[in-house]
């Protein structure tokens, strides 16, 4: 691999790994490997959720990959900013993941968040 190909491939790396911090997505995959969700129906759910935030990770790398923005920070925003859900969201990612959160409220924001990025692909 030539330095050319090999800083390309760390610039697209980096970009992913800001990417992922856009939105508040390790925030909800912390609270669903809480024990609270360990429970037999409790437990297929949140596989279920699991697979489900692997899904909108992708999508939400993709997007904002798209956007052709150097900084992902701003893609977000200007990508998002103007969603219904995104007060929801940029609130919660101000939170520490793994802060305790109930579980109808992280339905409630893995819903926001699944519908957020649904639109964005629109």
């Amino acid at each position: 691999m030539t330095d050319e190909n090999s800083n390309a491939t760390r610039s697209v790396s980096a970009k992913i790994l800001n990417a992922q911090n856009c939105l508040p997505l390790h925030h909800m995959q912390a609270a669903l490997r809480s024990p609270a969700w360990g429970e037999d129906l409790t437990h297929e759910l949140r596989c279920e959720w699991l697979h489900r935030l692997n899904l909108l990770r992708t999508s939400a790398i993709r997007q904002l990959l798209q956007s052709g923005h150097r900084n992902m920070n701003k893609a977000g925003l200007e990508l998002w900013s103007g969603h219904r859900h995104w007060p929801v969201l940029h609130a919660l990612r101000q939170q520490k993941p793994g802060e305790d959160m109930e579980r109808m409220e992280l339905l409630l924001f893995l819903t926001c968040c699944e519908s957020l990025l649904s639109e964005g692909e629109s």
